[in-house]
Order: structure tokens, then C-alpha cells, then sequence
């Protein structure tokens, strides 16, 4: 009975530990998160209707690209993996493929990250 009490005391720390972890990460994270300022382009704070559309069409603006980039990230992980699990399982695994598809992979999360940055950084 005092193994399991131990046991559950090391999983219970370990799973605090991760979580104090990737509050930590994800708070300074978040302070990275670009945003746009609302009379940046010299409409008073009673600019009226327009004005309001405005800054939610550049705060969208904004948004879109990071969550472009988001779902390429998941995309290119899970195709990655599918594709290494695929090739573990054959009986003669062609590594080479699995190569050239993470090269792949990776080339398109470089370019996809550098165009959200440009984007965010036109309508920022």
C-alpha cells in the first residue's frame, strides 16, 4: 500500500510539474501574440461605424495567418508521423521517403510561417 501512495505521489508532482511548465511557456508565449492598435491609421475613437469595421477587418487580418500557421503545424506533424508509423510497420521501410517527406515538412512550415509573418506584419 505505501508503494502505491508513492507512486501516485511521484505522478501526481511529475503532472504538476508539467503543468506549472506549460503555464510558464504558454503565458510568455502568449505576451509574443502581435496586435493592432485601434486608430492606427488616424480615425479618431468616434470614428463611427466604418472605423469599427475597420479594426475588426485588420484584427482578422492578423488572426487568420496565425491560425493558418497553426493548422499547417498539425497537419505537417500528423502526416509525419502517419508516415513513420506507415514505414515501421513494412517489412523492407523506405527511411529515404520518410526523409524527404520531413524535408518536405519542413520546407512548407518555413514558408508557411514566414508569409503569416508578412501578413501579420502589412495589417499590424
Amino acid at each position: 500500500m505505501l508503494e502505491k501512495i508513492k507512486s501516485y505521489s511521484k505522478k501526481a508532482t511529475a503532472s504538476l510539474l508539467t503543468l506549472f511548465v506549460a503555464v510558464t511557456i504558454s503565458t510568455s508565449a502568449l505576451a509574443d501574440i502581435p496586435t493592432v492598435e485601434a486608430n492606427a491609421d488616424g480615425v479618431g475613437a468616434t470614428g463611427g461605424f466604418w472605423a469599427y469595421l475597420t479594426g475588426w477587418f485588420k484584427d482578422i487580418m492578423v488572426w487568420v495567418p496565425l491560425g493558418l500557421m497553426s493548422a499547417a503545424t498539425l497537419w505537417v506533424s500528423w502526416s509525419l508521423l502517419q508516415k513513420v508509423l506507415n514505414e515501421r510497420n513494412q517489412e523492407k521501410p523506405n527511411w529515404g521517403g520518410v526523409f524527404a517527406h520531413a524535408a518536405g515538412c519542413v520546407l512548407l512550415l518555413v514558408v508557411t510561417v514566414f508569409l503569416g509573418n508578412q501578413t501579420i506584419s502589412v495589417w499590424s
